[in-house]
């Protein structure tokens, strides 16, 4: 596509096909949109077509009674290459003329997305393009906003948790996951939402030691003479975060078909992506983060917990109870060096390597179970 020397009129027929066309017209016309900004944005034709396509978009984002979720997604997409064209130009008086003053009422949509926490299979696009194709892509231009999504993605977090217990990891043998592929091409269900989730949070926490309104949800140091330690808050994102990390039914299937496959998932290198290794990779960057003592006393205390609920749940018949103490040993294991280390700084008044082997003893006595 040769715009604007060749189809000078192009532009002008596809935003009144926006404005003025029916819901099919406006989807088709998206699609072509999708490739008219992918392809044909010089710094010129920017600063021609955004100021008259961007409130279009955001219009159809918005119009959740008009258009389809696709659609409306799609916006979000067309949305992202316009501010990724004016990231790319590294030109702050056309971003603080363009951008600037259009962020406002997109975060107000965003947060009206992310503030539903019932998420069908249908809508799981649209939160999924909303959390990386902006938040994640775009952090500089999003940092001022960021305070306002870390409760809609803690809220989904904890609501996706019973679902993905029945859904993943107590699934019945050959179900297979509801996916679907993206017009770019990648899979979306609620395994790729929650990997998605997982990293928002993951990138939140390095950018909590800066903002005082989120270094007090880690660390009880941000309170004026308080005792260094971790938060309520801190407690439960380990605690629910761990449960993520639980063997799922699929992965059992392929361990039990191919023992490879399992020791290949399971180095620290591995390539596979899923939400277990994104659990893995917020374990790791959270050490790595300004709240390591908070972290590993934090990750300890989730750890007992996790060994509990499935001493419950094997004393109730439950035949995945294994899963929650597999989950608490891998992320006690991921970090034992950093743990032994800063033994002597951690205290929650128990001692984890006496309750590590307590439990792999009782464990050692069940058979029938890894």
């Amino acid at each position: 596509m040769d715009w604007p020397d060749a189809w000078n009129d192009l532009f002008d027929l596809l935003l009144h096909n926006l404005k003025a066309g029916s819901p099919d017209h406006v989807h088709g016309t998206m699609r072509v949109l999708s490739e008219f900004a992918a392809e044909n944005l010089s710094d010129q034709n920017f600063l021609q077509v955004a100021p008259i396509l961007i409130p279009e978009l955001h219009r159809i984002f918005c119009a959740e009674t008009t258009y389809s979720l696709s659609v409306r997604a799609r916006s979000l997409v067309i949305f992202r290459e316009y501010a990724y064209s004016l990231y790319i130009m590294e030109d702050d008086d056309i971003q603080k003329r363009y951008f600037d003053p259009v962020l406002p009422s997109w975060m107000e949509a965003f947060k009206k997305i992310l503030d539903i926490t019932e998420t069908p299979p249908d809508s799981i696009s649209i939160k999924h393009q909303t959390i990386v194709k902006l938040l994640k892509e775009f952090p500089k231009q999003m940092s001022p906003f960021i305070n306002t999504f870390v409760g809609p993605v803690w809220n989904h977090l904890t609501h996706f948790q019973p679902r993905y217990q029945v859904e993943r990891v107590n699934a019945p043998e050959d179900d297979d996951a509801d996916e679907n592929v993206d017009s770019d091409g990648q899979i979306i269900s609620l395994d790729s939402l929650i990997y998605e989730l997982l990293q928002f949070l993951e990138n939140i926490q390095f950018k909590a030691a800066k903002k005082p309104q989120l270094k007090e949800m880690f660390t009880t140091a941000a309170v004026k003479g308080a005792k260094r330690g971790p938060t309520d808050f801190m407690k439960q994102l380990l605690t629910v975060t761990l449960t993520y990390m639980q063997v799922t039914t699929e992965m059992q299937e392929r361990w039990a078909h191919d023992m490879n496959q399992f020791i290949q998932d399971d180095e620290e290198e591995a390539m596979t992506f899923n939400v277990r290794v994104a659990v893995d990779e917020l374990l790791v960057a959270m050490v790595d983060g300004p709240f390591v003592t908070e972290t590993l006393q934090a990750l300890c205390i989730a750890a007992a917990a996790l060994f509990e609920e499935g001493s419950k749940k094997r004393a109730a018949g439950d035949e995945n109870w294994w899963k929650l103490h597999e989950a608490g040993l891998l992320a006690l294991g991921r970090m034992s060096n950093e743990i032994v280390d800063a033994r002597s700084e951690l205290n929650f008044g128990f001692d984890v390597l006496q309750l590590v082997w307590h439990v792999l003893l009782e464990d050692a006595k069940c058979g029938g179970r890894p």
